[in-house]
């Protein structure tokens, strides 16, 4: 733009339309046509929101019916980008309306499918004539019949259907015909093949044993053995390493810690015995244990101290191998993973001080006692630079691998707003690369073991979320393919989203993960940024993620290499069908549980050795 132009500097004044018979006289750097079914007043409203965002001056010229654009070379594909989501929400909806009022009769004949298209659809064919073959009750008499006598507690017409039809793929692989006497509530499987029907059935009784054993969220507290022992103190005031996410609100009581108190005076039931004897010779006069604390009061303490390792693996052992049992027929993405943190106490006793055995007996397995973990470590990169050393460069799988997760509002059916949560990566370019949708989030497991002499705790969960059909054309599949990622060299690059009709973007989380492998055992670091966004975007505005994190934390998390692969069967298994895994795979020889608490403690002493 020529800036002794007269007429230049009077738009850059008055701004709004402009009309003139010879556009010569200023001549854009670039234009952008208006397509016929977009709102031109409400893209008028946009222009100047768009021009900041992508550093460059926008104009509506009615005579040509177009957008004029000024601005460097750089930036004017931003204004572009962003024009075209603009206007593909307005495409959305005439495509829409068009779809609702299109008139029967005449239409276009459709397009010759390709080779790969025609092979697909003869397979989706031949597969629905195979469910069809199987439906209603079989009018032959067939050589093998089975029963199963639905349970009350399952709602059975609610989750398979009124005529069963979520079995029909089951029916077709099984070749089976299925189907329920409605007086007696006895479903029937038949076919000609023993093995099979009898699958079809198992598979039907691992649905009902699935749904009358839903897994619950639970959350399990574990008190670690002191080195020595110790009096267990609730203090009030945060350790040196506690780090509180910034958006975190506090509420009700101040929450408190556990801290490990060593007793005076003795270290071992040796001491005791040697005390009690002593006690004995002389009654009358002072023992050499006067200054001590009361050794009779702590007699059972030090006693429970002794047995308390063993009593803490056999629980541990309990709890995992109930969650895995629960969760082995969930049709969800499972992760597990232990992570290194700080135990805080929200609802607790009033008393501030207790002996092991009281602690272990009396507190920890209370339902009342609830706690939160914080996973996180430091604010700072450079905190964690010695422990990322003590793990080893050579052992380091990936540099760096970053996931965004997107916490989205989603108009649901009758305008009920549902809560979902996307992961997106992005490529090289800025463009999508892999998505994934989940909802219904739960955590089936999490054990919280309290290490009272240490500077970091640890958790042990177990988390579950139901995957959404990768649709394209869904309401999460359209708003996540209008992501980009604006590439800044030497900076920060930038999420660019444009909310839309069904879906709104509320939270931000990005994850930037380090890898380092020590086998069989992968550790991670994780940077974690937050944004909250203060209030909703209108629709078709694309919007670019141009303010500074929220909050920026680091976390500590630790897996073995097999669960992942295990638990990659859970998302994609049928009605009742059971994975190949068994819960007993995660504590066996091979894994351990002494060589996983061993690894933490390695981990532990890593990470409070290097800390300043």
């Amino acid at each position: 733009m020529d800036y002794d132009d007269e007429t230049a500097q009077e738009w850059q004044i008055t701004g709004g339309d402009y009309s003139t018979e010879n556009n010569a006289i200023s001549e854009c750097n670039d234009y952008w046509f208006i397509p016929h079914y977009i709102q031109v007043e409400h893209l008028k409203k946009g222009l100047e929101k768009i021009g900041s965002d992508s550093g460059t001056h926008l104009l509506y010229n009615a005579n040509l019916e177009r957008i004029d654009i000024w601005g460097p070379g750089d930036s004017i594909p931003k204004a572009k980008a962003a024009l075209d989501r603009f206007s593909q929400h307005y495409f959305d909806m005439e495509l829409n309306r068009q779809r609702a009022t299109r008139a029967r009769g005449w239409a276009r004949p459709e397009r010759e499918l390709t080779p790969a298209e025609k092979k697909k659809a003869e397979r989706k064919e031949r597969q629905q004539k195979e469910q069809e073959r199987y439906l209603g009750i079989p009018k032959d008499v067939l050589p093998f019949q089975h029963c199963l006598l639905c349970p009350k507690e399952v709602p059975i017409f609610r989750l398979l259907g009124g005529n069963l039809q979520n079995l029909d793929k089951l029916r077709a692989e099984f070749r089976s015909f299925i189907w329920i006497e409605r007086d007696t509530m006895k479903l029937w499987a038949a076919g000609e093949n023993e093995l099979e029907v009898l699958t079809a059935i198992n598979r039907i009784k691992n649905f009902c044993i699935r749904f009358m054993n839903r897994p619950v969220d639970s959350c399990y507290h574990i008190l670690e053995k002191p080195s020595r022992p110790a009096e267990i103190h609730l203090v009030t005031r945060n350790p040196a390493t506690y780090v509180r996410p910034r958006n975190l609100k506090q509420e009700g009581s101040p929450i408190v810690f556990m801290e490990a108190k060593l007793l005076e005076g003795y270290e071992s039931l040796a001491d005791i015995d040697n005390h009690l004897a002593e006690s004995k010779e002389s009654r009358a006069g002072p023992s050499s244990w006067a200054n001590a604390a009361p050794v009779e009061r702590n007699v059972k303490s030090i006693k429970y101290f002794e047995n308390m390792q063993t009593s803490n693996k056999d629980n541990i052992r309990r709890f995992l191998r109930t969650s895995l049992d629960q969760i082995q027929l969930m049709d969800y993405e499972i992760r597990m993973r232990i992570r290194l943190g700080q135990v805080g106490l929200k609802e607790y006793p009033r008393r501030m001080v207790w002996s092991i055995d009281e602690v272990d007996e009396q507190v920890i397995p209370i339902k009342r006692l609830i706690s939160e973990f914080n996973p996180y470590i430091t604010r700072s990169a450079g905190a964690l630079a010695k422990f990322m050393t003590a793990l080893g460069p050579n052992h380091e799988v990936e540099a760096e691998h970053t996931q965004w997760s997107l916490a989205i509002l989603k108009r649901g059916e009758n305008n009920q707003v549902v809560h979902s949560e996307l992961e997106v990566s992005f490529r090289e370019d800025g463009k999508l690369a892999l998505w994934n949708g989940l909802v219904e989030r739960t955590k089936p497991l999490e054990i919280k073991v309290i290490c009272s002499e240490r500077k970091y705790s640890w958790a042990w969960d177990i988390s579950a979320a139901r995957r959404l059909p990768l649709d394209k054309f869904s309401p999460e599949g359209i708003f996540v393919h209008r992501l980009t990622l604006e590439k800044r060299p030497g900076f920060e690059n930038r999420m660019v989203f444009s909310n839309t009709t069904d879906v709104q973007l509320r939270r931000i989380r990005r994850e930037k993960r380090t890898l380092f492998s020590r086998a069989p055992w992968t550790v991670e670091v994780v940077e974690e940024s937050f944004w909250i966004l203060p209030e909703a975007y209108k629709p078709s505005m694309a919007n670019t993620l141009s303010g500074e994190p929220d909050d920026v934390l680091f976390s500590i998390s630790m897996y073995l290499d097999s669960w992942p692969s295990r638990f990659s069967e859970n998302p994609f298994l049928g009605v009742g069908q059971v994975p190949f895994w068994t819960p007993e795979d995660f504590l066996s020889e091979q894994e351990s549980l002494e060589s996983t608490l061993e690894f933490v403690s390695w981990v532990q002493n890593q990470l409070e050795s290097s800390m300043p």
